[in-house]
């Protein structure tokens, strides 16, 4: 992978080692909803902008030149907001630079605004019926670990906060947030030198503007465990433990190791699995499986139990993971570990421009490009996955929040 930071502050990266006859455009604005003044407004730019754009539609943008599209896609996260396109080798210049320009200099249409303002408000008229009794406990879960603010919810914002939106605060946002300074840019494909090269100078010429102050994760936890009880209307014959540990600034090598220790550790015949099963072998719902990942906010971790067994379920995890803690992960776990990250370092992982598009955006995150990303895995020893374990895996003294998902009475 190739890569160039612009005049303008745009980061550009290139991989071109991908299908011959298709080429896709990634554009990643680091500007999500995690920073915006009014909930829902990253999402509401982004709408607008794809309406803009007419690829939405996969035709207003397109039926004059004849281009044909692969795919698009655009979205919205707590931290990012993203475009992306793929078309044939022969019209990708012409729909990528058009896709650039509306990202950052076509003026948006208040008409596209309001329109916009009105779809986002029904989906969420209809999605919000259709909520899951686990889904509602979450948005609880995620109000308790970050705060009473409104990133207790998803960046879709809800229908008063939508509707309410100016548009000039959807501009103002626009203007701020997309700016080159806020850009990374990963092309995938075999784009020919004169086409990437004028690619390159379109991105170039857009104004230079200084960042916004995107920041880090404005949450911290309490240093003492709180419990949040929810009943809701679920299975009476299961509850969740739901917990969440800080332990942010995940490195590429620490999030690689974690995986495959959690999935080591839950596995089928894992020590935490086996364990559930003996001590608890007439209440716990093996079918259930435990849900464990971590970002670079945190740990989080989500156990299925009897709703008659939540306090023992708990007791049981935080001992074996205070025992993994401090007396370390077996040899036989460490040579399993071992043979998972061979085998994933191995994998096949580039079958589409999509999933290079991916490897390319994440691999950046991370500090690396592609092939680092998967030679680390192979390259994980130990000593790493033992200092990673120690780091993440919560001990004695771990602050946490946890939340008990029982059915109603």
């Amino acid at each position: 992978m190739k890569s160039w930071t612009l005049k303008n502050n745009a980061q550009l990266f290139y991989e071109p080692k991908a299908l011959p006859h298709l080429s896709s455009i990634h554009i990643v604005i680091e500007r999500g909803s995690f920073k915006e003044p009014i909930h829902g407004l990253a999402h509401l730019v982004e709408h607008a902008t794809a309406i803009t754009s007419g690829f939405a539609f996969d035709s207003s943008a397109t039926e004059k030149s004849g281009d044909v599209l692969e795919h698009f896609n655009a979205s919205t996260s707590l931290t990012e907001t993203s475009y992306s396109l793929g078309a044939l080798n022969e019209d990708f210049t012409r729909l990528s630079t058009k896709l650039l320009d509306d990202v950052f200099v076509t003026p948006l249409s208040d008409a596209g605004i309001t329109h916009d303002k009105d779809v986002i408000a029904r989906e969420l008229i209809e999605q919000r019926p259709q909520e899951t009794p686990i889904q509602i406990a979450t948005k609880k879960f995620i109000s308790t670990y970050f705060g009473s603010t409104w990133y207790e919810y998803d960046g879709i914002g809800t229908k008063k906060s939508v509707l309410g939106t100016p548009n000039d605060a959807v501009h103002a946002f626009r203007r701020e947030a997309n700016v080159p300074a806020n850009a990374k840019i990963f092309i995938a494909g075999q784009v020919r030198r004169a086409d990437f090269e004028m690619i390159f100078d379109k991105i170039e010429s857009y104004t230079k503007s200084p960042a916004s102050d995107v920041g880090k994760v404005p949450f911290s936890l309490p240093t003492k465990p709180i419990t949040l009880d929810s009943r809701i209307p679920i299975n009476a014959e299961l509850a969740y433990l739901q917990i969440a540990f800080e332990k942010p600034n995940v490195i590429m090598t620490d999030g690689l190791a974690y995986g495959v220790i959690a999935q080591t550790l839950f596995s089928g015949d894992g020590r935490l699995m086996t364990l559930f099963r003996e001590k608890l072998r007439a209440s716990y719902d093996i079918q259930s499986s435990p849900i464990n990942f971590v970002d670079a906010t945190g740990q989080y971790l989500r156990i299925p139990c009897h709703p008659d067994n939540v306090e023992q379920t708990r007791t049981l995890l935080f001992e074996e993971f205070v025992k993994v803690s401090s007396q370390g992960l077996r040899d036989s776990e460490l040579a399993r570990i071992q043979k998972r990250l061979k085998i994933d370092s191995l994998s096949e992982r580039s079958s589409s421009n999509w999933d290079v598009i991916k490897n390319m955006a994440g691999a950046v995150k991370y500090g690396a490009d592609t092939k680092q990303y998967l030679a680390a895995m192979g390259r994980i020893r130990n000593d790493e996955i033992i200092h990673t374990a120690r780091r993440y895996l919560p001990t004695q003294d771990s602050p946490y929040v946890m939340q008990v998902i029982r059915h109603s009475e």
